[in-house]
């Protein structure tokens, strides 16, 4: 059974904008792995956390820098070393999927039962 459904876009060049302006932007939302990525990946997985928390899965912002978003031939993969995340994970199937235009990346997250 479905119990969140959460999406979100990211503009890449305002986003790009954002990161060259305030050098703490995307420390406070990024862990060290993810800061290697390209522009374009951290927006998208910055859409994806936005998509997670719209679902309900995340509280705050401030869990951004507590879950990394990694990806295995192209999927996005939710991973954590908070326990109360991963217990959360345990129980749940999230499915994450990230498109891209030119200029928009787009988070789109599912978050079913498992019982």
């Amino acid at each position: 059974m479905i119990i969140g459904i959460g999406v979100d876009l990211i503009d890449i060049q305002r986003f790009k904008r954002l990161e060259s302006s305030f050098v703490s932007f995307s420390k406070s939302l990024f862990t060290p792995d993810e800061m290697e990525l390209s522009v374009r990946s951290r927006a998208g997985n910055l859409a994806l956390k936005e998509g997670l928390i719209k679902a309900g899965f995340l509280a705050s912002h401030k869990q951004f820098r507590r879950i990394t978003i990694t990806r295995n031939f192209g999927s996005p993969i939710l991973q954590s070393v908070d326990t109360s995340i991963i217990n959360a994970m345990g129980q749940l199937k999230l499915s994450l999927s990230i498109s891209y235009s030119k200029e928009i990346a787009c988070g789109l997250v599912v978050i079913e039962s498992n019982i």
